[in-house]
């Protein structure tokens, strides 16, 4: 499902205080195996919609099943393990339901997200490429269950504004992330952007390394 802003921004000044409020896009199933199949079915839109090759018949493999965190079969009736993973700050997640609390009887949540809790950090490109390269390799290194799978993906998602500019896109899509054979792509997918009308994807490029 893939919300346009208005939408998402109707809903988050309608929510409770315990649910997320910080970089929510990919947060809005009530629970972890949700958002994993939300953002895996959102990949496979993506790479149908660009003509690249996607997969059907999506699962869930549940918690202590894992890696991967889903299942797919490819065009062939090939099984496709998808593993997924999110890229957001902490502090900054900590720091905006402060203040969201802070402000509950005064203005609308996503007002008090803006006017007091991100900070004025800065992710450099250089920061973020070191934050997706340390994913990428201790992703590939992990036990994978399951199997044997045709292909292997990994998508590393991010809705958070720490991380989404036009520099760091750039930077990510000429770098190269070193990377194990037991992931054959890894894919970096962003929350909806109202300009471009979708979830901008990049397909990151590897350098394979061993274990």
């Amino acid at each position: 499902m893939v919300l346009r802003m208005d939408e998402l921004m109707d809903f988050l000044n309608d929510i409770s205080d315990d649910i997320r409020v910080y970089a929510p896009y990919f947060a809005l199933s009530p629970d972890r195996q949700g958002n994993e199949s939300d953002v895996a079915s959102i990949l496979g839109d993506e790479l149908a919609e660009q003509d690249k090759a996607s997969f059907h018949s999506l699962v869930s493999r549940g918690q202590g099943d894992d890696p991967p965190d889903c299942e797919a079969l490819d065009e062939n009736g090939n099984r496709v393990g998808i593993e997924v993973t999110e890229l957001v700050d902490g502090a900054s997640i900590a720091d905006a339901k402060r203040a969201a609390k802070a402000a509950a009887n005064r203005r609308p949540i996503v007002t008090a997200i803006e006017d007091d809790a991100i900070s004025q950090k800065v992710c450099t490109p250089s920061d973020l490429i070191k934050e997706i390269s340390d994913r990428v390799l201790r992703k590939s290194r992990s036990e994978i269950h399951g199997g044997p799978y045709g292909t292997y993906l990994l998508i590393i998602y991010c809705d958070d504004p720490l991380y989404l500019d036009y520099d760091n896109f750039e930077a990510v899509r000429r770098a190269r992330f070193d990377c194990t054979g037991a992931i054959d792509r890894v894919y970096f997918l962003t929350s909806y952007l109202p300009w471009e009308q979708r979830c901008p994807l990049i397909e990151l490029q590897l350098h394979r390394v061993s274990k």
